[in-house]
């Protein structure tokens, strides 16, 4: 059975050396990992980027990108692409799989910035 999905709850944890986190919005969890300004991602956008486009592979593309906390968040949504709903588990184990591209691909989060 899914879990019940408490609308902006956060659920932080660390996968493949990056931060990361996931919220429900919107009836559906979204998914983040966050790099630092010595990452090759960072400020990196989804709309703009082919390292993005061509190197990362999540459910409905990444579909955001912005700084929080003087880290770059990219992130995916779990309402695009179908239009079913994710419970938390499931989002974590996305978010976990964007994260492991991220480090594969392109280096894991420098361990410097705080």
């Amino acid at each position: 059975m899914k879990d019940l999905i408490e609308q902006n709850k956060r659920y932080d944890f660390e996968a493949h050396g990056f931060p990361c986190h996931i919220m429900a919005h919107l009836g559906s969890h979204c998914g983040y990992v966050k790099v630092d300004r010595l990452h090759p991602l960072f400020k990196e956008t989804y709309m703009e980027s082919e390292k993005i486009h061509l190197n990362l592979t999540v459910h409905g593309g990444v579909t955001y990108t912005e700084m929080e906390d003087n880290l770059w968040s990219i992130g995916w949504d779990g309402l695009h692409g179908r239009m079913d709903h994710w419970d938390r588990h499931d989002a974590i184990e996305e978010t976990i799989k964007l994260a492991e591209q991220i480090k594969n691909k392109f280096g894991n989060f420098s361990k410097e910035i705080k």
